[in-house]
């Protein structure tokens, strides 16, 4: 539940910097992918952000590709892209949305010939490279390694940021709203916390706050 705190803001930088964009086709809509460093590399290190993140919110991908750019011997650029959970859309995704996402530009990147991919999850990015791993449940195309940064466990999270009576009121109200078959409606706003200011789901809420759900 971590909402990419974990990640480096854009905030204050406002210089201009180039991506190439692949458009590709993918389960969420219009989708593109942000290519960053060394053009026509053979290999690629997927960036993955955590909650509220998307293209273009932290500056570590363009930190790993100046780095990379420096050990050009790696032949590795950077790739960020759009997810149906990215921004404010987390509220009404979830981790398997996320793993069909990635796999889409998994095959995308495969088709292009690149040679070794790496997902790199930040915050709850690392629940969706861990979910990733499940290829008899996804059918998920293999990756050559992984990169787990600054991991969270959003119940855990949950937990310390309000009083446990207030949690376990809004868990009863997600398993309420699922049970009378509500499952994609948004969450009333008074059981949300303050630091989310956009919808949540009742069964995303659930996967995030209550034991047992993905």
């Amino acid at each position: 539940m971590a909402n990419d705190s974990s990640q480096t803001s854009n905030h204050g930088s406002t210089k201009p910097f180039a991506v190439i964009v692949h458009p590709f086709q993918s389960p969420t809509p219009d989708s593109c992918a942000y290519e960053i460093g060394l053009k026509a590399s053979s290999n690629a290190l997927i960036f993955i952000g955590g909650l509220t993140g998307g293209p273009h919110t932290s500056r570590t991908p363009r930190s790993l590709a100046q780095g990379l750019a420096d050990a050009s011997e790696l032949d590795y650029s950077v790739w960020e892209f759009r997810m149906r959970s990215s921004y404010s859309g987390f509220g009404f995704s979830s981790i398997a949305n996320d793993v069909e996402d990635i796999r889409a530009l998994v095959t995308y990147l495969r088709s292009l010939g690149k040679n070794k991919m790496v997902l790199m999850g930040v915050s709850t990015g690392c629940q969706d490279c861990i979910e990733y791993t499940n290829r008899v449940k996804y059918d998920t195309p293999p990756v050559d390694g992984y990169i787990l940064q600054s991991p969270v466990s959003d119940r855990e999270t949950a937990s310390m940021s309000m009083p446990v009576d207030y949690l376990e009121a809004t868990i009863a109200t997600a398993k309420r709203m699922i049970a009378q078959g509500r499952h994609e409606d948004a969450m009333p706003r008074d059981s949300i916390p303050p630091v989310f200011s956009s919808p949540v789901t009742a069964y995303r809420w659930n996967s995030l706050a209550a034991k047992g759900y993905v």
